[in-house]
């Protein structure tokens, strides 16, 4: 099944007083899965903004222009961007991990 026919498969139509209403078919996801796609996306912005960070801190540092105050600040924010970028891989990681471990204990 492509992604697509997920799609379809995940909506239902239900004529409601002669209304074709569509809806999403959740019945098939559990607490976890739920959750996993919660985390997951919350990962995914967290990444994004950590990347943005990132060269925002290395635009600062290359343009800082002999000013110590800037270049110093640029060099932190570099620091802290990429340790933000290990600690959200790791989480992804762990997320990826205990699902699988999630997944393989009811199976």
């Amino acid at each position: 099944m492509n992604l697509i026919q997920g799609a379809h498969a995940a909506l239902t139509t239900t004529d409601f007083n002669g209304i074709n209403v569509v809806t999403a078919n959740v019945s098939n996801l559990s607490l976890q899965g739920i959750a996993v796609k919660v985390v997951g996306f919350i990962l995914i912005v967290a990444a994004i903004i950590a990347v943005i960070y990132l060269l925002y801190s290395g635009i600062l540092y290359l343009t800082a222009a002999g000013n110590e105050a800037n270049a110093d600040k640029g060099r932190k924010g570099i620091v802290n961007a990429v340790i933000g970028i290990i600690i959200i891989v790791l989480a992804f990681v762990i997320l990826r991990v205990t699902q699988n471990a999630a997944q393989n204990a009811v199976t």
